[in-house]
């Protein structure tokens, strides 16, 4: 018996739902059949190597630069921010999530827990700056952040993003 049917068998007898199919229909080592998805991988790595670049060789050659340090714990936020990233759309997390629930769950934690804030807290002000100069960008970022505005928007995200039609889309 494969690992899948292993572990297909011990949900089904714990009483647990899959998630999406059924799991017997899938074949092959469900520990080590990993499928990579390239725009995961170019997508974090971009990130992360526009990130190095701008707080970097970016910063210490524009004029001012000591008046925008950036510290090693804001660095090793962001990137460990990125490698989150990685980690909840990247297998086996992201193979595993089609299957078992617990996986889909842990995506989300990941997604909105975890990566949201090292981001942030690794993204110095200064390099924010230039994109708040835009007309507009600081009412609307005021308004968006209003607790009231910020709950609904993320409580109609997460019910649009789960309408079957539009999550298959995705």
């Amino acid at each position: 018996m494969s690992d899948m049917n292993s572990i297909a068998s011990l949900t089904y007898r714990a009483g647990l739902p899959p998630m999406h199919g059924d799991p017997w229909l899938l074949s092959g080592p469900f520990w080590t059949t990993w499928i990579f998805d390239a725009s995961v991988v170019v997508g974090v790595f971009a990130l992360a190597a526009w990130y190095i670049w701008a707080v970097g060789p970016l910063n210490r050659n524009s004029p001012g630069a000591e008046q925008r340090p950036i510290s090693t714990g804001h660095r090793i936020s962001f990137l460990a921010g990125c490698v989150a990233l990685a980690v909840a759309w990247g297998p086996p997390l992201e193979d595993w999530a089609g299957l078992l629930l617990t996986a889909h769950m842990a995506q989300h934690v990941i997604l909105t827990l975890v990566v949201p804030p090292l981001l942030i807290y690794g993204t110095p002000g200064w390099l924010l700056r230039p994109l708040l100069r835009w007309r507009g960008v600081e009412r609307a970022g005021y308004v968006l952040t209003r607790p009231v505005v910020a709950l609904v928007l993320s409580g109609f995200t997460f019910i649009i993003w789960h309408v079957p039609d539009l999550y298959n889309l995705a």
